[in-house]
């Protein structure tokens, strides 16, 4: 059976060196290309979001293989000995050897570990986000806690935590999609991008919190007051009769959720449950949810 190949697009930045080990000026100039939208010219330029060592793109032409396999990155053969959780077909936790390498992982952007994501809203910059909605201050520093990311059974480490929001996420969603994170509620730091998942495969109820992303098909007042719920509904699979997310229209519209994001994205942290004879997630907390900024769309592993 064919392996799943997880590497969703290559960052693309002409002349940069992985020998120099400059990763911020790749992530920060680089742009994040699908396998899709791959062209010749690209050759030799074209990076891993996961350990940033040199890809190429199979076929190199066309955008399917005789068999009608879609194109992929692959990974050199000379470079196997760099580790690089994209190279297992399988989403695998990160772990660490001592508490300091766990440590040097947050320090240098590596590993996120979320305490919680905020239930209210930070004191606004006044400007637009990027988001499509007001900007705000998110991170701020949680707790020093325990977590279970050692590499041998039973030892824990403690590491600096977030009190976080969804849209910190969606912020520089190209750069955080294959960094791992430890969300609530969870004992293993794992990619983002095996966190993710498409809320049109979800077909029953689920007390277990997760990370969803959806497209948005409608969105309805439930009244004229500001505190009123909006009822957003997004496209779900074929055996839900409907699945929405019920938040106040204020909070919604401080987000930039209104009638003029149907068929934008949206990511958001929550339950499962039951809502009439559709699913819902349920007055998700102020930084659970955001709208994804359009240009990040084509990255989602959809």
């Amino acid at each position: 059976m064919a392996q799943q190949n997880r590497i969703s697009y290559a960052w693309w930045l002409n002349g940069w060196d992985f020998e120099a080990r400059d990763v911020a000026t790749l992530t920060e100039n680089g742009e994040a290309i699908p396998p899709e939208d791959y062209a010749l010219e690209m050759k030799g330029s074209i990076f891993c979001p996961g350990c940033f060592t040199p890809l190429f793109r199979s076929p190199a032409e066309g955008a399917h293989f005789a068999n009608r396999r879609v194109a992929r990155y692959n990974h050199y053969a000379s470079f196997a000995h760099i580790e690089c959780g994209l190279r297992s077909p399988k989403a695998e936790a990160l772990k660490f050897a001592t508490e300091e390498l766990a440590q040097q992982a947050i320090e240098n952007g590596k590993l996120t570990v979320v305490h919680e994501f905020r239930s209210a809203a930070p004191e606004a910059e006044g400007n637009l986000g990027a988001a499509g909605g007001i900007a705000f201050h998110e991170d701020v520093d949680g707790p020093v806690s325990a977590y279970p990311v050692s590499r041998y059974k039973g030892e824990s480490f403690a590491l600096p935590t977030k009190i976080s929001s969804v849209a910190s996420i969606c912020r520089r969603f190209d750069r955080n999609l294959f960094k791992y994170y430890v969300f609530p509620g969870r004992a293993n730091a794992l990619m983002l991008s095996a966190e993710l998942t498409d809320i049109r495969t979800v077909v029953q109820p689920d007390e277990t919190p997760r990370l969803y992303f959806a497209e948005i098909v409608r969105t309805e007042k439930m009244g004229k007051s500001d505190q009123n719920l909006r009822m957003t509904y997004f496209a779900c699979h074929a055996n839900v009769h409907d699945f929405c997310m019920k938040a106040t229209i204020a909070e919604q519209s401080e987000k930039g959720i209104d009638e003029n994001v149907v068929r934008r994205f949206i990511l958001i942290w929550g339950v499962v449950t039951e809502s009439g004879i559709g699913l819902c997630i349920n007055r998700p907390k102020w930084g659970e949810y955001a709208l994804l900024p359009a240009q990040y769309e084509r990255l989602l592993p959809r």
